[in-house]
């Protein structure tokens, strides 16, 4: 009578196993079958939101991968991918999406409308990003007291300092409170 052997195929995360025949047992009572596997390819997308495309990444489960350069988008920043890239190709298709940081413009004038026309402190921002605090900083005019940055031109309401992390979603004009300096 002849019987074959009974083998089984164990499963591993990120390989699939190869077919492979049952054997028929020797007579002495050893047999050898060997069980192949083969390492799965998988592949990394990844969704921009608007930003420049980036292309996809296929490897095999396992091999080492390097995160694609940043993408790029008009008025933001790229923050991360989420979820984050990995560095070895996990066990199954991925997508990671781009964050941004939108930036926005900080345009300084005078009360007439003019772009204002003193000196600006080293580091002054002119651009803002959503969801970063943004500093101001006081300028200097020769001839004139700088009394502080407002949001509109009338100077109603306090001088700010500081352009809230989630304040702004678009480009910002900031006005200069300016008063002529008296000599005697």
């Amino acid at each position: 009578k002849t019987v074959k052997t009974n083998a089984k195929a164990k499963k591993y995360k990120g390989f699939t196993v190869q077919t492979f025949n049952q054997q028929k047992i020797n007579p002495e009572g050893t047999t050898v079958i060997n069980i192949y596997y083969n390492r799965n390819n998988y592949i990394i997308n990844f969704g921009t939101n608007g930003g420049t495309s980036v292309p996809s990444i296929t490897a095999r489960y396992g091999q080492s991968i390097t995160a694609p350069a940043s993408p790029t988008k008009a008025k933001s920043t790229f923050k991360e991918w989420i979820p984050e890239v990995p560095t070895k190709m996990p066990d199954n298709d991925l997508t990671c999406k781009a964050i941004w940081l939108d930036s926005y413009t900080i345009n300084y004038k005078l009360a007439d409308g003019t772009a204002f026309d003193g000196t600006f402190a080293t580091g002054t921002p002119f651009v803002h990003t959503y969801s970063i605090l943004t500093n101001l900083l006081a300028p200097t005019k020769t001839g004139y007291n700088f009394e502080g940055w407002y949001t509109n031109k009338d100077f109603n309401g306090n001088a700010i300092t500081e352009l809230g992390a989630f304040d702004y979603t678009g480009d910002i004009t900031l006005y200069a409170k300016v008063s002529p300096q008296t000599y005697t």
